[in-house]
């Protein structure tokens, strides 16, 4: 019998390194996933399908980076280079991520069939 050579699988390889994050949805979860990322130092776009959902997520999370700020628990400084790494944008900018974070409302018929559609381009079927 031959032996497996699993010297090429994926268990092997090393990890990539993800640089860019896509969030996908700015509701309570998405805004504070893409949060914690934008912390860690990766660069990260959050997109939601509503503008004034994306634009109550993005302000939640400087709410949050401001009240952290007047506790001591960080520097201006700090938020600073946060809000550097944490940027609106589309679905297009799939393209460009390393990673893409889907923390939309769950309703089977419409979220992942048109995040799928999006992303791949295909048609899902029902």
């Amino acid at each position: 019998a031959t032996a497996l050579d699993t010297s090429q699988t994926a268990a092997n390889a090393e990890a990539a390194a993800i640089q860019r994050v896509l969030v996908v949805g700015a509701g309570t979860m998405g805004s504070g996933i893409a949060q914690v990322i934008a912390q860690s130092g990766i660069h990260t776009t959050v997109t939601d399908a509503d503008s004034a959902s994306l634009e109550r997520g993005l302000a939640g999370t400087a709410a949050r980076w401001e009240r952290l700020v007047k506790s001591g628990r960080l520097s201006a400084r700090e938020v600073a280079d946060f809000h550097s790494n944490l940027t609106p944008g589309t679905i297009a900018d799939s393209t460009n991520a390393d990673l893409v974070i889907e923390a939309i409302v769950e309703i089977p018929e419409r979220s992942r069939s048109r995040l799928w559609v999006a992303l791949r381009g295909d048609r899902i079927a029902s």
